[in-house]
């Protein structure tokens, strides 16, 4: 079994009870109050900036140039999606340019990304790399599964939120993190790769209270 067939395997059934959390399920079918999804853009907003920075280190600490290279074009994906995508989609629902420009992150979201930095630092990329993956996969798994199981009501005003988690290019994007995961852990035993496989587990804990905390627009 390949390792990130490993991850999979260990996560599956708590990836499929996140489709019922209070925010996914009211996104679903339309009862999420525009507020909330709003305080939700925003952290995701400054989240998504914070997640440059790692990558940008990742990209720093190899000398692979694969490496180099997946993490660069994913860098400037991002960049680009916040750009032309994660704004405009703030602007449409109301969110100020001083809102976008003076947010902070909420407790949720620093104590994430400085548990993925953490172990970054203290195991190297494919530590890093494994705690990213989380993210990516877990929204992929999310889009396909309410998607396919139909449970997005057509009229949500949410509904292209799950459709883009579902869509070919992003589960391709993911594709390439879950291939990059595993030519990074290919050489490692395995006491190094049980603790990843924790380490995943930890961060759908993390993913978990960010949706709850723009749920509840804690600050």
């Amino acid at each position: 079994m390949k390792f990130t067939e490993e991850l999979y395997e260990s996560i599956k059934e708590k990836w499929d009870e996140m489709a019922d959390v209070p925010f996914v399920a009211e996104m679903a079918n339309g009862s999420l109050s525009t507020e909330k999804f709003k305080y939700y853009m925003l952290q995701d907003y400054a989240y998504l900036k914070e997640y440059i920075k790692i990558l940008e280190m990742m990209y720093n600490m190899t000398d692979n140039a694969e490496f180099k290279s997946f993490f660069d074009q994913l860098i400037q994906a991002i960049r680009d999606e916040i750009d032309n995508v994660h704004i405009p989609n703030m602007r449409d629902l109301g969110i100020t340019e001083d809102e976008i420009k003076n947010v902070k992150r909420a407790k949720a979201a620093v104590d994430y990304n400085e548990y993925v930095k953490g172990n970054l630092l203290r195991g190297g990329i494919a530590y890093g790399a494994t705690s990213l993956l989380q993210c990516s996969w877990l929204y992929a798994h999310i889009g396909k599964k309410m998607t396919e199981e139909k449970k997005v009501d057509p009229a949500s005003p949410y509904a292209g939120w799950f459709a883009v988690y579902a869509g070919a290019e992003y589960n391709a994007a993911n594709q390439a993190w879950i291939d990059t995961v595993e030519a990074m852990t290919a050489d490692l035993g395995r006491k190094e790769k049980d603790e990843l496989v924790g380490i995943f587990a930890t961060c759908l804990e993390y993913e978990k209270g960010f949706f709850d905390m723009a749920y509840n627009m804690r600050k």
